[in-house]
């Protein structure tokens, strides 16, 4: 069911559709405990766009938020690979001021 916000509700239990699957997944059993929630599943497929390069504000809109804050602070660390390129621009142009080369950035 969803609210008129579009979240997903449902009842909690053995017999909600969310219990049903992540029991044939094979995420719950024994030591496996009640972990596995579907905020869960929301916070890893952001974590996995912002690792494979995309981007915050594109990341922050999939996930509904207001603002791109609330993403930024939660997953702008994952974002090392943008991390590395903006310094080796940054870089390159501080080297090109410091050598006097013109930088092709």
């Amino acid at each position: 069911m969803l609210t008129k916000v579009g979240h997903v509700t449902e009842r909690s239990g053995e017999r909600s559709s969310w219990h049903r699957i992540t029991e044939k997944a094979g995420l719950r059993g024994e030591g496996r405990g009640e972990s596995v929630t579907i905020h869960d599943l929301r916070r890893t497929i952001a974590s996995w766009s912002v690792m494979r390069g995309g981007n915050i504000q594109t990341t922050s809109k999939l996930l509904g938020h207001s603002d791109i804050s609330i993403a930024a602070s939660t997953y702008a660390h994952l974002d090392i690979e943008q991390v590395w390129h903006e310094l080796g621009i940054t870089t390159a142009q501080l080297l090109g001021v410091i050598l006097g080369l013109k930088c092709k950035c």
